[in-house]
């Protein structure tokens, strides 16, 4: 199978047989590059499904193309000429438009070969048996991206021209009636909403850390940022993406569903809904909306009008985990920093299999704050929260069926070592009391890194990121977040100092 991809009308086709290799007056550009061969080796490559049966894998990839080709032709063509103000009557009329009439891609060849999974060998079968399949499907992305390219690059060039089509006419000794009417099929804009999406997944039961813009005159919901130090802004980072790149791009689906003008109200709660994984697709905006969705967010918090620009709110996951095994839990506590309850200091490598399992499953981890018991709350200030967990583990600990759940850390503890060059030390605190706090040792400095403010209830929150690599940042400290001590002094809105 040896047929190409591509389109090119009849007239078009005609022509091309009576001109032969000759080029026609109107056609402004043509690229036909022939015997193209690719090696991509080593390629990484991923999937995760975020619905049932929520399959993932990952792995490396070898791919070849043989003997390919493209064939594009840039024509000047004839369109009539929009005005809001043209009387009934009066004559139609036509103006120039350089658009992408012809694009042709073929690949004789492909060669795929993926490893580095244990689906790997399902995988590489499925691309043997498809393997015709898979060559179209690659030609046709090939176009796309050609036409998505394109499109964008031709709608700021007819802007640009739209004044010097007079004189562009009279150099190519062109006529209007000698430019062939504009079809369908002819690319001069930018319009496929799907062409220029990206989709990011979130796991960790934490803020998106997405500030969005929920009023803009488009109807539909952009985003104004991924701030420094947000989660948003780490997953773009681990897909080695560029966050700046989501400025200003249209949120289009999330976990699958697709979100248009119509039901935007569902796609806020799509937004707001603790559950994670969670995959939301972006819709990447050119350079002009960007700075326009900047620009409208800028003004009116100038004005202080009270956009509704805004960031997702915080959900606490508990996590439940049901032991009817009656073996001892093999798990030790210790007190929370901020003495609010007791958080899994060590898990012992005991013979209690629902623990086992909830460590396996990720549901109980060294750091995470116990929150109930049998469904009774064992959180609370002073104390009362580590005294109710003992008196309940002394009355029900041991009897069966028990129901604890457990909640992530919200406190971190870091100390910043004075800057010195590449120094960064993480300590291994893993299976350790302290690691309820995520404690790390990095060298910085808050001064450098850090701005601070002050909300109505006294407390100090972290404000921003300035534009350095901190420890903050790289330990996951969120924007927003209460700073409660320093060098174990309170600092909060209860201390007097």
């Amino acid at each position: 199978n040896n047929e190409e991809v591509g389109t090119m009308n009849g007239d078009d086709a005609n022509e091309t047989k009576k001109t032969s290799s000759k080029t026609v007056a109107r056609e402004m550009l043509i690229i036909d590059v022939q015997n193209i061969f690719a090696v991509l080796d080593d390629v990484k490559w991923s999937f995760e499904q975020t619905y049932f049966p929520r399959l993932q894998s990952a792995g490396t990839a070898f791919v070849e193309l043989q003997n390919s080709s493209i064939s594009l032709v840039f024509e000047l063509r004839r369109k009539l000429k929009s005005d809001p103000n043209k009387k009934a009557g009066e004559a139609e009329e036509w103006e120039p438009v350089l658009c992408l009439n012809k694009r042709l891609c073929n690949i004789a060849d492909i060669d795929l070969k993926l490893s580095g999974s244990s689906l790997s060998w399902v995988l590489n079968l499925g691309a043997s048996i498809f393997k015709t399949t898979l060559r179209a499907y690659v030609m046709q992305t090939v176009l796309n991206a050609i036409e998505s390219n394109s499109g964008f690059l031709l709608q700021q060039l007819n802007g640009a021209l739209q004044q010097y089509w007079g004189i562009i006419m009279r150099t190519a000794e062109l006529n209007m009636d000698d430019l062939a009417v504009l079809s369908d099929d002819c690319v001069t804009t930018f319009d496929d909403p799907t062409k220029y999406e990206v989709e990011l997944v979130w796991r960790e039961h934490l803020p998106l850390g997405v500030q969005l813009l929920l009023n803009d005159e488009s109807g539909l919901i952009k985003v104004v940022e991924f701030p420094r130090g947000s989660q948003a802004r780490a997953v773009a980072e681990k897909s080695e993406l560029d966050p700046e790149i989501f400025k200003g791009a249209t949120i289009t689906k999330v976990n699958g569903s697709r979100y248009d003008k119509t039901n935007q109200p569902q796609l806020i709660e799509a937004l707001k809904h603790p559950g994670r994984p969670k995959s939301i697709g972006f819709r990447l905006a050119n350079p002009e909306d960007a700075q326009r969705v900047l620009s409208f967010v800028a003004k009116s918090s100038s004005k202080n009008s009270g956009s509704k620009s805004s960031s997702s709110s915080v959900y606490y996951n508990v996590r439940y985990v049901d032991i009817h095994d009656a073996a001892p839990l093999g798990l030790t506590f210790a007190n929370a920093i901020d003495d609010f309850g007791v958080v899994v200091g060590n898990i012992a490598g005991g013979d209690n299999q629902d623990i086992h399992g909830a460590r396996t499953r990720g549901d109980v981890n060294v750091g995470d704050l116990l929150a109930t018991i049998n469904g009774k709350c064992v959180l609370g200030e002073n104390g009362t929260g580590r005294a109710k967990a003992v008196n309940l583990f002394q009355t029900d600990g041991k009897a069966r069926p028990l129901k604890v759940g457990f909640v992530k850390p919200y406190l971190h503890s870091l100390t910043l070592t004075a800057p010195t060059a590449n120094e960064e030390q993480k300590l291994d605190h893993e299976d350790t009391a302290e690691s309820a706090a995520s404690v790390s040792i990095i060298s910085g400095g808050p001064g450098s890194e850090l701005t601070f403010t002050q909300d109505a209830n006294k407390k100090i929150c972290l404000g921003e990121f300035n534009k350095v690599s901190g420890a903050l940042e790289s330990a996951k400290v969120l924007i927003g977040d209460h700073l409660v001590a320093i060098n174990d002094m309170q600092v909060d809105a209860t201390s007097e100092t």
